[in-house]
């Protein structure tokens, strides 16, 4: 019929051939458990972080939440489009939104919103700035957390080298090594994360200032999108979503809501 169907899991052949792993069952549960770990530090979701396109992970499909991917096609002229990814890769019945996005329309869409909210607003851009440096208050304190921390794990560090001379002077056991070394480690992971955490906070902010002060010298004098990165549209747009019916909803990030 040309379509997928789906094999009740009794039907299912399953071969185990554990000659073909490449690392240790054990190895692989201590990097499982490492991951799961980062995740839930981080707060992490389970989606896709592509910045490859222009839309990359920008468009979702509002009936199933699976973002859309980017289908490129050539017949006397490329055709670049946009589908659920989910109904493309698992089949028509996982997913009812068959609607495909067309890259050049959606670029025209958003240029005629993006001139239309910033010619209507016309202190769009200030606005737009002075929303992202009152982000930066306390980033004195941000500043002052990282030193900490780099000292911190300086101070570790050269803990990690005192026990290690100590081991080769035999003042210290491989077992009281051992314990000293996991507790090293998962302080040194915890310092690393708040690190990277306040290294995004200071960072990242500043980043989006200059972004957008690069993006809108003026108000009405717009680059073009196609020049435009995955990263810099991020900072203006939430995401894109597509309905079953091809209406498109866009929310903007900070200066304006859905439209």
């Amino acid at each position: 019929t040309g379509r997928r169907t789906e094999k009740d899991p009794s039907q299912w052949i399953v071969v185990e051939r554990p000659e073909l792993r490449i690392i240790d069952p054990s190895l692989f549960w201590q990097a499982q458990q490492i991951m799961r770990a980062r995740g839930k530090a981080f707060q992490t979701q389970k989606t896709r972080q592509s910045n490859r396109h222009l839309f990359s992970t920008l468009i979702c499909c509002k009936e199933c939440g699976w973002s859309f991917r980017r289908m490129t096609r050539t017949y006397q002229n490329t055709y670049v489009r946009w589908v659920c990814s989910k109904r493309n890769g698992t089949g028509v019945k996982n997913c009812s939104n068959g609607i495909s996005v067309d890259e050049d329309e959606l670029i025209q869409k958003l240029k005629e919103e993006f001139t239309r909210i910033l010619c209507s607003q016309k202190n769009a851009l200030p606005l737009m700035l002075r929303r992202l440096k009152q982000e930066l208050e306390g980033s004195e304190d941000h500043a002052k957390r990282k030193k900490e921390l780099e000292k911190r794990m300086e101070k570790l560090q050269s803990a990690r080298m005192k026990y290690m001379d100590l081991y080769a002077d035999d003042l210290l056991s491989k077992e009281e090594l051992n314990q000293k070394l996991t507790i090293w480690e998962e302080e040194m992971q915890k310092a690393k994360e708040e690190q990277t955490k306040l290294s995004f906070a200071l960072n990242g902010k500043e980043a989006k200032i200059q972004c957008l002060q690069q993006m809108f010298p003026s108000a009405c004098n717009l680059v073009d999108l196609k020049e435009m990165t995955n990263a810099q549209l991020k900072h203006l747009i939430q995401r894109i979503e597509v309905d079953e019916n091809g209406e498109v909803t866009i929310y903007w990030n900070r200066f304006s809501s859905s439209t």
